[in-house]
C-alpha cells in the first residue's frame, strides 16, 4: 500500500510530480477532460457518469473499471454509486463505508486528503474481504473527490494487470478534480430533477383531492407515481382509527418479510417526521430505509405517511420536505373527505329519524288504539264466548307487533356516541317526550371509566332492557315518578334499573311478551333479570350484564 511520498525519495516524488504531462500526454489528457465534460453536462444517471469516468481514466491509467463513492446527505457514510466496477445493484448498495472507519481505503483517503494505492487490496483492506471479493478487486488505487475545497467522496480505480505504481497516482490526481466537478454536476442535477419531478407530483395529488379524488383514488395513481419517483418500493398510510383500511401501494419484487416489517413498525403516537436507516450488514446486502410522517389534522394525528426504500439510501432533507408537504395534501384530503361523510352522516341520520317518527307518530299510536280496543273487547267477552279465543290471539299479534315496531325505532333512532351512558340518557330523553312523563337518570362520575368498556352487543341489548322498563313504567304505573340507575355491580359486571313509585302490578305476576322477551336476549349475554316489589310502593326492574360478551 502507498500513498504519494511513500516507498520513494523525496526526489523521486518531485520528479514523479514533474514528470505528470508526460504520464498524462496533452491529447490523452485534452480527450479525457472533454470526456467528463460531457459527462458533467449530460449525463442523467450514476451509471452514465461511471461509464464516461470509465472512458476517459482507464486507457491513461491501463486499469480496468472504476467506481465512485459519495458523502450521504449527512456525510455520515460513503455510498457506492450504481454502475461502480460493473457490479449488481444489490451488490453496489451493500458496500457503504463508515467515514469514521479507519480501516477502510476510503475514510483514510477522506481524513487525510491523500490518494492511495494498494496491490493486495483483500490482504491489505482489513474487514472488507468480502467486497473486494465480491466486486472482483486484486488492485485498488483510491482518490478523493473535491470541488472547491469541498469534498464530495472518493473515485476508486481497480485492477491495473501489472500492478499500481507510483505515477498512477499522479495520473488519477491531475484527472480527480475533472472527475469531481463532473459528479458534483451530476448528482445536483439528479438532486435538481427528482424535486422537480416529486414537486409536479404533490401538485397533481393536490389537485386531484381538489377536483374530489378520494385518498383511494390518489393512491392508484399520483401516489404511487410519487413512490416511484423518489426511488421507493413501498407507501402505505396508517390511520389512527382502526375503523378505516390502510392505504398500501408496494412494487411486486418485494419480500414479504419486508413489507411486513415495515407496515408492523410503523410508528402511529410519534409527533413528528421519523427515519429509519438498517444498513447493510454484509456483502449483497442492501439496507433499507424507512421515513414515517404524522399526518396532523386540528391538531391531532389522523394518519401516518410511510415509504420505505430499499437499498437503504437515506432520505434527504429535500426528499423529507417534499413528502412532509405530500403529508399535508393527504391531511386536506382526510379533512376533506371526513366533512363529506360527516354531511353524509348527517343526512342519513336525519332520515333515520324522519322514518322513525312517522312510525312512532302514526303507525305506533294505531297499533296502540288497536291493543286497547281488542283489550277492552277482551274483558267484555266471557270466556266461554267463542269469539274471545280468535279476540286474544289477535290482541297478541298486536302487542308483538308493537314490541317489533319499537325494535325497529330504536334502530332507526341512532345516537352519534357509542358510549353506553350517552345513549341511554338519549333513550330516557325519548321516552320522557313519548309518554309525558319525568324520569331521573342516576350515574355516578366516578363509575364512567367502568362504564366505558362495555361491549357494544351488551350495551345494546341493556338499552333495549332498560326502554322496556320504562315503557311499562309508563304505561301502567299510572301517575308516578321514574328512576333509571346504571352502575357496576362488581364481578366484571353493571347494573342497569328502572325504578317507579305507581300503581304498576304484583311482582308475581306471570311475564307479558315484552318482559320474556327481554328475559331471552339478556340470557343470551350471561345476564339475569329480576322484577320485584321493594318497600311498597316501589317497584323495581333489575338486569345484570357482563361489561363484555
Amino acid at each position: 500500500m502507498a500513498t504519494v511520498g511513500e516507498n520513494m525519495p523525496a526526489d523521486d516524488e518531485f520528479a514523479a510530480r514533474g514528470m505528470v504531462e508526460r504520464l498524462v500526454p496533452l491529447p490523452e489528457f485534452r480527450r479525457a477532460t472533454a470526456v467528463l465534460a460531457e459527462v458533467g453536462l449530460n449525463a442523467s444517471t450514476y451509471d452514465h457518469v461511471v461509464q464516461g469516468i470509465s472512458d476517459a481514466l482507464l486507457p491513461i491509467v491501463g486499469a480496468q473499471s472504476v467506481g465512485i463513492a459519495i458523502w450521504s446527505d449527512a456525510k455520515r457514510y460513503l455510498q457506492l454509486v450504481p454502475g461502480s466496477f460493473g457490479a449488481s445493484a444489490d451488490m453496489v448498495a451493500s458496500s457503504q463505508v463508515d467515514a469514521t472507519d479507519r480501516r477502510s481505503g476510503a475514510a483514510r483517503v477522506i481524513s487525510t486528503g491523500q490518494a492511495y494505492y494498494t496491490n493486495d487490496a483483500v490482504g491489505e483492506i482489513p474487514g472488507f474481504e468480502g467486497w473486494m471479493r465480491g466486486f472482483g478487486i486484486d488492485q485498488l488505487l483510491t482518490a478523493p473527490l473535491v470541488t472547491g475545497g469541498v469534498s464530495n467522496g472518493v473515485l476508486h480505480v481497480a485492477n491495473r494487470h501489472s500492478g499500481f505504481i507510483p505515477a498512477n497516482l499522479a495520473q488519477v490526481e491531475t484527472l480527480a478534480p475533472f472527475v469531481a466537478a463532473a459528479v458534483e454536476h451530476v448528482r445536483r442535477r439528479t438532486a435538481l430533477r427528482k424535486s422537480e419531478a416529486l414537486s409536479k407530483i404533490v401538485a397533481e395529488t393536490a389537485s386531484s383531492i381538489a377536483g374530489g379524488r378520494t385518498l383511494e383514488h390518489v393512491a392508484a395513481g399520483p401516489l404511487r407515481r410519487y413512490q416511484e419517483a423518489a426511488g421507493c418500493v413501498a407507501l402505505a398510510i396508517s390511520f389512527a382509527s382502526d375503523q378505516s383500511p390502510r392505504i398500501f401501494s408496494c412494487k411486486s419484487d418485494v419480500p414479504d418479510q419486508a413489507i411486513e416489517d415495515f407496515v408492523r413498525e410503523a410508528p402511529q403516537n410519534r409527533p413528528r417526521i421519523w427515519l429509519q436507516l438498517l444498513r447493510p450488514v454484509g456483502v449483497g446486502d442492501a439496507g433499507a430505509s424507512a421515513v414515517h410522517v404524522p399526518v396532523v389534522v386540528g391538531g391531532k394525528r389522523q394518519a401516518t405517511l410511510s415509504l420505505l426504500r430499499i437499498p437503504g439510501v437515506p432520505f434527504s432533507r429535500a426528499e423529507q420536505w417534499s413528502i412532509q408537504r405530500l403529508t399535508n395534501v393527504i391531511a386536506l384530503a382526510w379533512a376533506t373527505e371526513s366533512y363529506e361523510l360527516g354531511k353524509a352522516h348527517v343526512a342519513r341520520v336525519q332520515e333515520r329519524q324522519r322514518i322513525a317518527d312517522d312510525l312512532h307518530d302514526h303507525v305506533a299510536q294505531i297499533l296502540f288504539s288497536a291493543k286497547l280496543t281488542l283489550q277492552s273487547l277482551s274483558e267484555d267477552l266471557d270466556a266461554t264466548d267463542a269469539a274471545a279465543a280468535p279476540v286474544n290471539r289477535a290482541r297478541e299479534l298486536l302487542v308483538r307487533s308493537e314490541l317489533a315496531l319499537r325494535d325497529s325505532i330504536d334502530h332507526l333512532t341512532v345516537t352519534e356516541s357509542e358510549f353506553l351512558v350517552d345513549r341511554l340518557r338519549s333513550v330516557v330523553a325519548q321516552v320522557e317526550e313519548e309518554f309525558q312523563i319525568p324520569i331521573r337518570l342516576e350515574i355516578n362520575d366516578a363509575d364512567f371509566p367502568t362504564l366505558e368498556n362495555i361491549a357494544p352487543q351488551v350495551a345494546d341489548a341493556a338499552l333495549r332492557a332498560a326502554r322496556e322498563g320504562m315503557v311499562n313504567a309508563a304505561k301502567h304505573a299510572g301517575p308516578c315518578r321514574v328512576t333509571v340507575v346504571l352502575k357496576p355491580a362488581g364481578d366484571h359486571r353493571f347494573l342497569v334499573a328502572v325504578i317507579d313509585d305507581g300503581l304498576g302490578t304484583s311482582a308475581n305476576r306471570s311475564d307479558g311478551h315484552g318482559l320474556s322477551a327481554i328475559r331471552r336476549l339478556i340470557r343470551q349475554f350471561g345476564g339475569s333479570v329480576r322484577l320485584s316489589r321493594n318497600e311498597p310502593p316501589l317497584m323495581r326492574f333489575e338486569v345484570i350484564l357482563p361489561l363484555s360478551e
